[in-house]
């Protein structure tokens, strides 16, 4: 057996034993702990009958010597789904986690469990092997020419034909599209009616002027983390802290309104915004400052600092002064002045709706020039397109990383002001990192980083969450949504499968 084989294989065994352990668990006080077994569930049965089948198709590649294209392929696809519905599991109990750790000052308190940790490490393990198997794998065909793995070739002529700058509008939409069918084959599969329940979520989204107003309560810190997930992306830098400057933005902009309660509302607001951009930009600078001079990965390092910014952000806040705090766990409601909320969004909606969205239309147009008119988004561009050929050119690749960086977390930061500020008029102490940050990175993805898709895919996102509840009326779980979202994802972030099934149109200037 290969080694590439024998890893899979490993693999494949550690992904077969993890439904068999605790993928969730609540800690009842006193009580006892009662955890979640993942094969109770038929998200942990298909992924223990695609590990058996992984296993055994690792097994036939030792074997069948002339199939290891098509095995490989196979295994990959099986590894796809499984990391799917782990990221679907995991997202789905995230929202129940966060509901039951908000009953922590009561003992109890819940978990994501080892075993589905395990699944998700596994199945990244496995199509990590293959994907790398299949794209630079060497076959010689008589003439020492290394030949690539390619999927078959449709003629052009059956294909559409997209203008190239068409491209990044037609991925995102066919994306949504497969996306919401993915969900709904994945509806029927269990049963359930896909239709009945697309059309109860539309019709709670858009039935009430309630929650048309939540929707775009729900934009405005999304909009404000994609961006800052965006520019940080034009230069090249992966900035998976998002939940951790958004917290900070949140948690500074609630100590600065509580601690100046009586600044008048028309200098309170641009204050409060000024604060958070201002602590959301110190968080993304340390991983800025270590990548530039140091070269350290930006993933690593951003994942460890939405960690630190957790602990630390829910020390600062059980040590706020006694008369900021409603109990040990969270603080009192900020003034009136320092609110987001407007009386007449509120009356007009009889939502939460509030600035927020304002501010982050805002924040889409200053984007939106920075990167397409001003010379600093010339430069943040060129440092991501390459920053060798940067730094040749008279551009520093150093101060345009570490720049983009702040600029990135002063955004997020600016986002979870307006979460916190604007929905729940308080800080409390967090169970686990803000959803929102991670949300806003799947509206980026979605977008493709543009600051005008950012504003659509937010909406879809907000729509998606808004209308979700609705999804009880028939019959089926509001997790969905999930599973939706989680699929469109898939589908953005593997967009080369997509550009096979259309032709794009080069634009030539001056060839006829």
């Amino acid at each position: 057996m290969s080694k590439k084989s024998l890893f899979i294989f490993i693999a494949s065994i550690l992904s077969a034993i993890a439904p068999f352990l605790e993928w969730g668990g609540v800690t009842l006080g006193k009580s006892g702990h009662f955890g979640f077994v993942g094969i109770s569930s038929g998200y942990g049965k298909i992924i223990l009958t695609f590990s058996i089948i992984t296993i055994l198709l690792a097994f036939l590649s030792y074997y069948l010597t002339n199939k290891k294209r098509l095995i490989d392929l196979a295994i990959l696809i099986l590894s796809t789904v499984s990391i799917v519905i782990s990221l679907i599991t995991m997202f789905t109990l995230n929202d129940v986690l966060e509901l039951v750790n908000q009953l922590k000052p009561l003992g109890v308190s819940a978990s994501v469990g080892i075993g589905l940790i395990l699944s998700l490490a596994s199945s990244l393990i496995v199509f990590g092997i293959c994907l790398s198997s299949i794209l630079s794998k060497e076959e010689t065909d008589g003439e020492n020419i290394p030949k690539r793995f390619s999927f078959p070739k449709i003629p052009d002529k059956y294909l559409p034909k997209v203008p190239k700058k068409y491209v990044p509008i037609v991925i995102p939409l066919v994306s949504t599209f497969l996306g919401i069918l993915l969900g709904a084959i994945i509806m029927w599969i269990f049963g359930f009616d896909a239709l009945w329940g697309y059309e109860e979520l539309f019709r709670t989204a858009f039935g009430s002027i309630k929650n048309v107003g939540e929707i775009f309560r729900t934009m405005g810190p999304l909009i404000l983390i994609a961006l800052g997930f965006a520019v940080a992306s034009r230069a090249g830098f992966f900035n998976v802290g998002l939940p951790g400057q958004a917290l900070a933005g949140w948690i500074a902009a609630v100590w600065f309104a509580l601690s100046f309660p009586n600044i008048p509302r028309i200098l309170m607001i641009p204050l409060t915004v000024l604060v958070a951009a201002i602590a959301g930009g110190v968080i993304g600078l340390i991983p800025g400052l270590l990548r530039a001079f140091l070269g350290t990965s930006e993933v690593i390092v951003t994942i460890m600092m939405n960690y630190i910014v957790l602990f630390a952000g829910n020390e600062i806040i059980r040590n706020f002064p006694k008369k900021f705090m409603a109990n040990t766990e969270s603080t009192i409601t900020v003034s009136k002045n320092a609110s987001y909320k407007l009386s007449f969004l509120t009356e007009l909606t009889k939502s939460r709706m509030n600035i927020g969205i304002f501010i982050a239309l805002i924040a889409v147009a200053v984007v939106w020039f920075i990167i397409k008119k001003t010379t600093l988004g010339f430069e943040i561009r060129s440092v991501g397109l390459n920053p060798n050929a940067s730094d040749y050119a008279g551009m520093s690749a150093k101060r345009t990383i570490i720049l983009s960086m702040v600029i990135s977390g002063a955004l997020c930061g600016i986002g979870g002001a307006v979460e916190g500020i604007g929905t729940f008029q308080n800080v409390y102490v967090q169970a686990g990192s803000l959803a929102i940050g991670f949300n806003g990175m799947a509206v980026a993805l979605l977008a493709s980083n543009s600051p005008i898709g950012i504003v659509f895919a937010a909406f879809l996102l907000g729509t998606l969450q808004t209308g979700a509840p609705g999804m009880t009326t028939a019959t089926i779980p509001p997790e969905f949504v999930n599973i939706v979202t989680a699929s469109i994802i898939f589908f953005v972030s593997a967009h080369y499968i997509i550009e096979k099934f259309i032709r794009i149109k080069e634009q030539m200037k001056g060839v006829e």
